[in-house]
């Protein structure tokens, strides 16, 4: 139940903080009872629970655990059980503020954007985090994107995100050099990936700038046609 602590944040391991701690968010959700998350699905109150503030109670922790087994999960994971004991049991959640702490998600949709991993806008300067949806970046070898489809890979595959992913990680593995070791690595190295849409980031680079190339000779051509 972590007793030991008055509040607690828990984040996912697919979401991550570029350059700002979210420290500031203990202060900001100081003194209401709730668990304070990012609503998700807004007219039913719904959260998504990876990236959650709550406050540790061992009436709470053993009430919640009582009722574990009366109905199931809607995500079948932890997700949908908060989701309707919080709103059905409690009083619900806290929406986090999130003014100034700009979220960041790759997934797009494909019924109303063309968009490909090839045509994907480079990172904005400044934003507060990331949380990744689709396969993620430690399910593919760290050289190639990856994804279960064409599809997906519309839907999800952000390369310049993807290659921060990863900057980020080699600074994690410098400080903690252990995650290398033969009893860990396996859960964020890949050697190979068994999907469907797999292309070498060498191979995807070298291709978009050809892309990029033949668009702007295109510009060039109609600028000097006018």
């Amino acid at each position: 139940a972590m007793m030991d602590y008055t509040k607690v944040l828990y984040v996912d391991t697919d979401l991550f903080f570029p350059e700002r701690s979210p420290d500031h968010l203990f202060d900001q959700h100081e003194g209401s009872p709730k668990p304070a998350a990012r609503i998700a699905w807004h007219k039913r109150g719904w959260i998504n629970a990876g990236f959650m503030l709550a406050r540790p109670n061992l009436t709470l922790y053993w009430d919640m655990l009582s009722r574990f087994h009366e109905f199931e999960s809607n995500s079948g994971g932890d997700q949908g059980f908060q989701n309707v004991y919080f709103n059905k049991y409690q009083f619900g959640f806290e929406g986090f503020n999130e003014d100034n702490y700009t979220r960041l998600v790759n997934w797009i949709d494909v019924r109303k954007n063309k968009m490909t991993p090839y045509t994907r806008p480079d990172l904005p300067d400044e934003w507060g985090y990331y949380h990744q949806f689709g396969m993620k970046p430690w399910m593919c070898p760290r050289d190639v994107y990856c994804e279960k489809s064409e599809l997906d890979a519309r839907r999800y595959v952000w390369p310049q995100m993807l290659d921060l992913w990863w900057e980020h990680f080699d600074q994690m593995t410098q400080e903690w050099p252990w995650l290398l070791e033969d009893e860990y690595k396996d859960y964020c190295i890949k050697d190979h990936a068994t999907v469907d849409y797999q292309i070498p980031r060498a191979q995807f680079w070298k291709q978009k700038q050809k892309m990029q190339d033949k668009e702007k000779q295109k510009q060039q051509k109609e600028k000097a046609t006018k």
